[in-house]
């Protein structure tokens, strides 16, 4: 007798018992002789699958180059994975960060803080003193104008001077 249930398969058809398919592979089809394996992305974690399942978005697919096994992986910190069924992560672009594993998306710097092209992309860092950055999500800070101060770090904005002072200094980090 043929296979008459799709996730398992005869080595020979119409000969022997059916087996289930194993891991990381399925049939779709009744009377199958054997199983086709999951692409790189997918993966069928139980026997007897008639399809495979995409990686869920925060992860990806991947294949042991020693033992052959498909699986999917976490996003490391710094990268990111929106999509299901994806081979790859990717990196958090400046001014987000990630610090999280299998991430789906990178969060946005805070106000106040900053990160550059070639920062770590698992946090941000604060502006300077003397610097400040009134917007989310920023590659850089920017400096106080003449007239005006910051002394502390991770400023969203700068004072100015008080009204019997001022300085023609920019980026200045101390009252005026």
């Amino acid at each position: 007798t043929k296979c008459s249930v799709p996730g398992k398969y005869q080595s020979t058809a119409g000969k022997g018992e059916c087996a289930n398919c194993e891991e990381n592979t399925f049939s779709n089809i009744t009377a199958s002789t054997s199983c086709y394996r999951c692409e790189v992305g997918k993966r069928a974690i139980n026997t007897g699958m008639t399809m495979c399942q995409s990686c869920s978005a925060g992860k990806y697919g991947y294949e042991n180059v020693q033992t052959g096994e498909i699986d999917c992986q976490e996003c490391e910190t710094g990268r990111y994975q929106p999509e299901k069924g994806m081979t790859s992560c990717l990196n958090c672009i400046p001014g987000k960060y990630q610090n999280l594993l299998g991430a789906s998306a990178c969060e946005l710097c805070p106000s106040g803080f900053f990160r550059g092209a070639q920062d770590s992309p698992t946090h941000c860092t604060a502006c300077r003193r003397g610097e400040f950055q009134a917007h989310r999500g920023r590659s850089q800070c920017q400096v106080c104008s003449p007239g005006r101060f910051q002394a502390r770090s991770g400023a969203q904005d700068c004072d100015d001077c008080s009204a019997d002072t001022f300085s023609a200094d920019s980026n200045r980090s101390w009252p005026c």
